[in-house]
């Protein structure tokens, strides 16, 4: 039992390690579309549970509004 104790809190120190990276090389507006991305996700995976195909949408939706969070702040960092 304490080794599946010791697994988890390594699992959450690695989850805080990367969110303390990601917070330093990522603005509010990427965290925003990423934000987005993820209600897109939920709310297709909400409204339509039984659809095996939901992925082929949701997938393309997350990839292109992260991916224009990062063009937003590219785009401020230039001005």
């Amino acid at each position: 039992m304490d080794l599946n104790v010791s697994a988890e809190i390594d699992m959450w120190s690695a989850i805080d390690i990367i969110l303390m990276i990601a917070d330093e090389f990522c603005s509010w507006r990427v965290w925003l579309c990423i934000g987005i991305a993820v209600g897109i996700v939920a709310g297709l995976y909400y409204k339509y549970p039984e659809q095996d195909g939901i992925w082929s949408v949701s997938f393309p939706a997350a990839i292109i509004v992260t991916a224009m969070g990062f063009w937003w702040q590219y785009r401020a960092d230039r001005t």
